[in-house]
């Protein structure tokens, strides 16, 4: 078990889908979550790779927990907060998280119900936002999310 002041970090096998254009936040992304005891069951660059997965019965209710993904995904034809919203038509349990560098789009995020997380975040940050998502959603309602400051490292992801 990982504890950093109040929060737990260990995982119960949760399985999450990453989605963001650069390949190699993906890469970290399950690295450092894999480390947490998550299981990461899909790792793609865009919106389409993931909603076709869901439509081709890859991804269902019974085997995604979590979803991770960039707010802005390049060229694809659709965002992260359209995919966002396919996905909770098709697998309405799954916890989204979306994550940007544009502070714009948070209060949109976080008002569809969304977990939001801003670019660039402390490991520590990260974790907390994955291991309850939930909380983050309060943030829209009783102001910034509490966290100490003493902050293991940061990732630099823009």
């Amino acid at each position: 078990m990982l504890t950093i002041g109040a929060c737990d970090f260990t995982a119960q096998k949760h399985r999450i889908a990453i989605i963001d254009d650069e390949r190699a936040l993906c890469d970290l992304y399950s690295l450092v979550l894999k480390k947490r005891g998550y299981e990461p069951v899909f790792a793609g660059n865009g919106g389409e790779e993931i909603l076709d997965a869901i439509e081709n019965e890859e991804l269902t209710q019974n085997n995604l927990d979590i979803v991770l993904l960039d707010y802005h995904m390049g060229e694809g034809k659709i965002d992260g907060f359209e995919t966002a919203n396919r996905i909770r038509k098709s697998i309405p349990l799954a916890k989204i998280i979306i994550v940007s560098a544009d502070s714009k789009v948070k209060r949109k995020v976080l008002a569809a119900g969304f977990s939001f997380i801003s670019k660039p975040f402390s490991i520590r940050e990260f974790l907390t936002v994955v291991a309850r998502p939930e909380d983050v959603l309060q943030e829209g309602k009783h102001g910034k999310m509490a966290l100490e400051d003493n902050v293991a490292g940061t990732l630099v992801a823009t």
